[in-house]
């Protein structure tokens, strides 16, 4: 594992042990009293600021973490790879295919398991640390598409599709590559992403309504 995975693992979890208490406030207004200061008069909602808590807390410190020996960049979408073989690679991005702000909202809700003060719970984060920093290469449009997936504004988050089948909802196709370093002998694996079945319980809470009823029917 590099430096610079341990370093920024160990940031993430230091950032959200610290927000804990306000990701649990129970102030009762609907504008959380932690947001509201002298530069924020008006402050954000609870949805507002768990979005800003997770982002900071899970996101920004393990996409500098980059990915983990135990994930290398080995998978491409169908699209990207024909963009790449045009000379067009600045047309695709890299999908973190289980999203750590997603999975920030996971931890805080199981704090008890990840962020309590002894090494079995470190353990059990940096275990699900690694899990989010594996990648696929897909196209921009991808991306944007997948991004679609949830719908968040300032006073609701959900998810329309389980990120088991996120893949499969946009029509991913996905390759896995082989010895060559052009993708050219890159191989159709399954879209389907694995996820712990504790996550994917825990995310039905977030699931819109269309969602719920689609994932009991796949069920």
């Amino acid at each position: 594992m590099s430096d610079a995975f341990h370093f920024n693992m160990n940031q993430s979890r230091d950032i959200l042990k610290m927000n804990l208490p306000k990701w649990n406030c129970q102030c009762g207004q609907e504008k959380c009293i932690h947001t509201i200061g002298m530069d924020s008069p008006n402050g954000m909602t609870h949805v507002q600021s768990k979005k800003k808590m997770a982002r900071n807390g899970c996101y920004l410190p393990l996409f500098e973490a980059g990915q983990s020996d135990l994930y290398p960049n080995v998978l491409i979408s169908q699209k990207a790879r024909k963009l790449i073989s045009q000379g067009k690679k600045n047309e695709t991005t890299m999908d973190h295919m289980r999203p750590p702000q997603l999975i920030a909202y996971f931890i805080y809700d199981h704090a008890d398991i990840y962020l309590a003060d002894t090494t079995e719970s470190y353990e059990k984060f940096r275990e699900i640390a690694i899990l989010c920093t594996s990648q696929c290469r897909v196209t921009k449009k991808q991306n944007r598409d997948l991004q679609q997936q949830t719908n968040s504004d300032s006073m609701i988050f959900e998810l329309t599709t389980p990120t088991r089948y996120k893949y499969q909802k946009a029509d991913i196709k996905v390759l896995k590559k082989g010895v060559k370093n052009d993708w050219t002998d890159a191989k159709p694996v399954s879209n389907i992403i694995e996820v712990p079945e504790i996550f994917e319980e825990w995310e039905q809470k977030y699931y819109a309504k269309e969602c719920l009823n689609e994932f009991q029917t796949i069920k």
